[in-house]
């Protein structure tokens, strides 16, 4: 199974396409000015909870979870552009996943270059790579057993021992365990 979470993650790593950065050379070059949402960021603490779950997909205690963890892995520089924060970058990177946007309508919502979004989502996924193991936890034989058997109950589906909600994340269809990602619709 950690297989499957491990190819998972590493599939959606590679749906990151670095083509479309690529007219961020010439943007950087010519200082060319985009029209950006101003101040995003501080819109996310006037969401309710209902609301920020609906935007990220996740509960505020579960994002402060991850800006946490990757604030320690950050290096920080005095040289350059100012860094990003480990907040802006972390909720850029949960919005794109959440939302399935392009890196030109989250650079545009995060008021960042289409290059900086695209380093800060890939720097925090493989930060959330390496930190699976701490969050993703397998269940015994016993628990998924007790699980197929009440997922059977409610819903008449045998052999399920879980669901996660509706995201559809398109990944290529593995060598192994290729049955087990069938797109079902309901």
């Amino acid at each position: 199974m950690n297989e499957i979470v491990e190819f998972a993650l590493n599939e959606l790593m590679k749906s990151l396409d670095p083509l479309e950065t690529s007219s961020e050379d010439a943007e950087d070059s010519h200082t060319i000015s985009r029209t950006r949402i101003l101040n995003y960021n501080e819109t996310n603490d006037k969401y309710t909870d209902t609301e920020f779950k609906q935007h990220f997909r996740m509960k505020r205690s579960s994002m402060q979870e991850i800006i946490d963890s990757y604030n320690l892995t950050m290096k920080h520089s005095g040289a350059g552009r100012p860094q990003l924060t480990a907040e802006k970058s972390v909720f850029m990177t949960v919005w794109y996943v959440a939302n399935m946007e392009c890196f030109r309508q989250i650079s545009d919502r995060f008021g960042v270059t289409l290059s900086c979004a695209y380093n800060s989502v890939k720097n925090v996924l493989q930060h959330i790579v390496s930190i699976r193991k701490q969050y993703i936890k397998w269940p015994t034989e016993a628990e998924a057993s007790h699980s197929a058997t009440l997922f059977e109950r409610k819903r008449g589906l045998k052999n399920i021992i879980g669901a996660i909600d509706g995201s559809h994340i398109q990944i290529r269809k593995p060598k192994h365990f290729g049955n087990d990602y069938i797109k079902k619709l309901f």
